[in-house]
């Protein structure tokens, strides 16, 4: 942990200039389309206060907290399983994180917050619409699970009672994986390998149900995505780098020489209508109160004390408030920059990993 206490200014500034961004007020048409992918018909004042709202209203609910499977029994050791894979995704994407590598060496094949977040969804859909194909009971995403029963030749009448789930749910994330970090196939069809042996056997029949409708899945989620323009090359730093310091520069920490994310505006969104619905406003002139505020706030809680004197680090003085091992609540400013002050940290991954 001594190395998550270095958190230095620059990471500071996502944090505090965050708050100047997501405060702002939010358009008509930005606020319909909050209404829609939340299913709420409230206005929002601001986007932050009102996501916070609806992720602390999702969390308390009872209805939200009952899991969506039938069987008590099968229903934990589903859970468990799908659990499994989720902890493994974001290990393989800490493994990728391992070094900045180039794109011919074992890492970097799914590379910073938005390549990161973009596997992890791709992975978690292909479980869910394969779990869902089975049960039935939420809304397809993009009319997935009928491609599921097309691709794998079974009915759309399949129960629970035909499929053994944890097959599907291992070939789900096995497959998507395998798509998404090609050059660690050694290490996804290993762990597959492991895992599967490790499973009792439900029969023959549904076993192979199981991992028809799984691989069905990941198919299936990988064709809607595969042209969703992510693959656009990004542009190296010396391509976007000025001498303005109001421009994006490389971070002098990682020394990264890729502008990570630069066209990542072109990529289309899971769930929102159009890349543009929520554009930042323009940043605050810079003898404004909420500028002078923000930066400020960088200055003075993005300090260092402890780091080492080098040519780019020297210890500089903090007044921030927290501890890193706390409870996230609003008043954690250290937590706040750990959360950000590691992106793209070996063995770690990028933030999405614990947002």
């Amino acid at each position: 942990m001594n190395a998550l206490k270095r958190i230095s200014a620059f990471f500071f500034c996502y944090f505090c200039l965050f708050k100047v961004y997501s405060q702002e007020t939010l358009s008509l048409t930005q606020k319909r389309e909050f209404a829609r992918i939340y299913g709420v018909s409230g206005a929002p004042v601001d986007r932050q206060e009102f996501i916070k709202s609806q992720l602390k209203k999702q969390a308390l609910s009872p209805a939200k907290r009952k899991n969506f499977l039938v069987d008590s029994t099968t229903e934990k050791e589903i859970i468990k399983n799908y659990l499994f894979w989720h902890d493994y995704s974001l290990d393989i994407s800490a493994t990728d994180h391992l070094t900045s590598a180039t794109p011919t060496d074992f890492y970097a094949e799914q590379l910073g917050p938005h390549k990161a977040s973009r596997a992890f969804a791709i992975t978690h859909v292909a479980i869910f619409e394969a779990i869902n194909s089975v049960i039935k009971k939420y809304t397809s995403y993009r009319a997935i699970q009928q491609k599921i029963f097309d691709i794998s030749g079974l009915p759309s009448t399949i129960s629970l009672a035909q499929v053994n789930l944890n097959y599907a749910i291992a070939e789900a994330a096995k497959q998507t994986l395998l798509k998404l970090y090609p050059k660690k196939a050694i290490l996804i069809n290993n762990q597959y390998t492991k895992f599967i042996q490790s499973l009792p056997t439900e029969g023959a029949s549904k076993d192979t149900s199981g991992a028809l409708i799984g691989r069905a899945s990941a198919e299936a989620v990988w064709m809607d995505r595969n042209d969703d323009r992510a693959n656009y090359p990004e542009p190296p730093a010396s391509a976007v780098t000025t001498n303005d310091f109001r421009n994006w520069t490389k971070d002098t920490l990682s020394n990264i020489n890729t502008a990570l994310g630069g066209n990542w505006s072109k990529v289309r969104p899971f769930v929102l209508l159009s890349q543009d619905a929520f554009r930042p406003c323009p940043p605050p002139s810079f003898d404004s109160t909420a500028f002078v505020k923000a930066f400020n706030d960088v200055k003075n809680l993005g300090g260092d004390p402890l780091a080492e004197t080098s040519a780019i680090r020297r210890p500089t003085p903090t007044s921030r408030k927290g501890e890193e091992l706390q409870d996230l609540n609003d008043a954690n400013e250290t937590y706040k920059g750990i959360l950000w002050g590691y992106d793209g940290t070996g063995n770690l991954c990028a933030p999405p990993k614990i947002v």
